[in-house]
């Protein structure tokens, strides 16, 4: 065979193993460019979708703080005038129980107080305000106390006070009114805390 042919014979053979390699190459090249775009969509769609977690977190950690400022805020102004309601509510109890002091069957109650709170024995002296003094001999017959008069303004009632004075027990109108204020609020904030409105 002569020379030329066998140059011809390599040259197709080695353009023809350049050109499966050059497509093989340009395969090689759109798959590795096909499976770059993919990763990099990958990588965008994901950096995208933590921007958009990132900033629906920020915005529902700032609603969630709004609401709980406007919720502090509307607790406040209830508890507030819930408060000046019981103000009102006893205050008016307050008057009609300093109206009712003023009536003939006060003196009944206070005396009649005396006696059941005295039978548990121990004290010598009753404490009534300088108003309900008139009924200081009746008390002294009917209890055997000795009554003494104080300008305290605890609206009505009495204390009872031990012969040796270092015993007290408080009877007026105005601890029980107070009392029961207490016990009003208390119920009326655990309510408040159970999700019951007054």
């Amino acid at each position: 065979m002569k020379v030329e042919k066998k140059l011809e014979i390599f040259n197709r053979i080695t353009l023809r193993e350049v050109n499966e390699k050059r497509r093989s190459l340009f395969s090689e090249a759109d798959e590795a460019f096909k499976t770059a775009v993919d990763e990099a969509v990958r990588d965008a769609d994901k950096q995208a979708k933590e921007r958009v977690n990132n900033e629906r977190y920020k915005i529902n950690k700032s609603k969630n703080q709004q609401i709980v400022a406007a919720a502090a805020k509307a607790r406040h102004r209830y508890t507030a005038l819930r408060e000046k309601r019981v103000d009102v509510f006893f205050t008016d109890i307050a008057e009609q129980i300093r109206a009712f002091t003023e009536t003939p069957a006060y003196d009944d109650f206070l005396l009649r107080g005396i006696e059941t709170a005295e039978a548990a024995g121990y004290f010598a002296y009753v404490q009534i305000m300088e108003r309900d003094t008139r009924l200081a001999g009746r008390i002294k017959d009917e209890t055997g106390l000795t009554a003494e008069g104080t300008s305290d303004d605890f609206i009505g009632g009495f204390r009872l006070i031990s012969a040796d004075r270092k015993m007290l027990s408080d009877h007026t109108l105005l601890t029980r009114l107070n009392e029961e204020r207490r016990q009003f609020s208390l119920l009326a904030h655990a309510d408040m805390e159970n999700g019951v409105i007054l």
